[in-house]
């Protein structure tokens, strides 16, 4: 069974490390590749509170990390924590590093019981001051800080030297404690952990026959006291199924459904992980709803996609609500045009010309532009908060905060009436907006 899971984990390793190089190899050109936090189902938690107050996403986050938070919990739901133990790449580098460690070392314990047992606590915390500060700022605060989002990036892209050296610390880590990161750390554990508490299928040590002769606790690589346990509903367990190796004459240890007693049979245990994960992704692709996340101040692969995919391109279409804009030169040329039904479309019309009548005029400087790429955008008063983060790629709550504005506040709301009501300027709007820009761009 032990090899199946490593087959499975070896996989998901391949998979994503090629989807790193690639996305590495692709970034600056026209091939443009989603931003890889579009594929941890944590993103989704990250977002949830702004998705939830104003319909957006924070940067390099989408639809893509509700549907894998979706397959997550049902897979939670049957199967306890079997992402953790057969799906999680960043969890395989770990345990991988621990066997690798054993190996060096022996099987010598380097943390005194008392202290891993308490340390282990240490996630919830974290979680809880990682989401407080994602709401806060807007923006994915942990990404800085988040050693498998600088494990993909492969020592490239923006990331700060805090996340590398998180990831040496955690390399490091995980040849003397399997699962370093897992155990003490990751904040995803803490959402795996409580869903998997609620299981339907879990290891169980019959007390009844059991003869106590502690090869499954030997075996377990979280270092559960399984038999003193019985029903394993710990936190910490990551469902690998290693402690089934145990093999006793009774059979006390086996994968039971709690109220019926009925037993799972180890080797569909990794099919049924696989149809759930699977079937989750390709059900939201034929619905046209995978839709990756998008870098700051440039477009992702929901919108590249839109043209492979009528339901994608419609919904991208009633989400953005504007057309792209690009100026070249002196002029502004309109790349895409809406059917104008709504009065949201009427109002964004209303934009596009104040943006051509501005284009039009003779410069006034380089303060009323906000330069992407090589794009150039000119905003006015006419246009609102959420119309500003579609076209520059700003977040709504980074403005309010900046700003002062209430947390309230709608998102609808005409730039110059607010700037009216709460005393700021448009300078100060495309100020803050530069900002923004140059700190977190991709």
């Amino acid at each position: 069974m032990r090899k199946v899971r490593y087959s499975v984990q070896g996989f998901f390793l391949f998979l994503i490390i090629f989807m790193a190089v690639k996305h590495q190899l692709y970034r600056g050109t026209t091939l443009k590749t989603p931003p890889l936090d579009s594929y941890c189902p944590f993103g989704a938690i990250e977002t949830a509170y702004l998705y939830i107050t104003s319909g957006t996403f924070v940067h390099r986050v989408g639809y893509s990390n509700f549907i894998l938070l979706f397959g997550l919990i049902i897979m939670g739901i049957f199967l306890k924590s079997g992402f953790c133990g057969w799906i999680c790449p960043f969890g395989t580098v770990q345990e991988w590093l621990g066997n690798f460690g054993k190996k060096l070392f022996g099987k010598k314990k380097f943390i005194p019981e008392s202290i891993d047992k308490y340390g282990r606590f240490i996630k919830y915390p974290l979680f809880v001051l990682i989401m407080a500060a994602t709401i806060v700022s807007g923006r994915m605060i942990f990404r800085d800080y988040d050693p498998f989002i600088a494990f993909i990036h492969m020592g490239f892209g923006e990331l700060p030297w805090t996340a590398y050296f998180i990831l040496i610390v955690v390399i490091v880590g995980s040849l003397f404690i399997i699962r370093f990161w897992c155990r003490y750390f990751c904040p995803l554990a803490v959402i795996v952990g409580l869903i998997g508490k609620f299981g339907i299928y879990k290891i169980e040590c019959e007390n009844d026959n059991c003869v106590s002769c502690g090869k499954c606790e030997k075996l377990c690589p979280m270092d559960i006291k399984i038999a003193k346990m019985g029903r394993i509903s710990t936190v910490e367990c990551n469902s690998c199924l290693q402690c089934l190796e145990a093999e006793d004459i009774k059979n006390a240890i086996s994968l039971k459904r709690s109220k019926s007693g009925t037993r799972l049979a180890p080797a569909l245990y990794p099919v049924i992980l696989l149809v759930i994960f699977f079937g989750t992704i390709y059900t939201s692709k034929s619905l046209g709803i995978w839709i990756p996340g998008r870098g700051p101040g440039g477009q992702g692969r929901g919108f590249e996609a839109a043209g492979r995919n009528p339901r994608v391109a419609q919904r991208n279409a009633e989400n953005l609500n504007f057309s792209i804009l690009t100026q070249k030169s002196d002029s502004m040329k309109v790349l895409t045009e809406q059917k104008k039904s709504t009065e949201e479309e009427k109002e964004c019309d209303e934009v596009r010309k104040g943006l051509r009548k501005v284009a039009e005029e003779p410069a006034q400087g380089e303060e009323r532009t906000i330069k992407i790429g090589n794009t150039e955008l000119v905003l006015r008063g006419n246009i609102s908060l959420n119309q500003i983060e579609k076209m520059t790629g700003v977040p709504v709550s980074y403005l309010i905060s900046k700003l002062k504005l209430p947390p309230n506040v709608s998102r609808n709301s005409n730039i110059g009436n607010l700037r009216k009501k709460h005393g700021f300027t448009m300078q100060d709007v495309r100020k803050f907006i530069r900002e923004y820009l140059e700190k977190y761009k991709k």
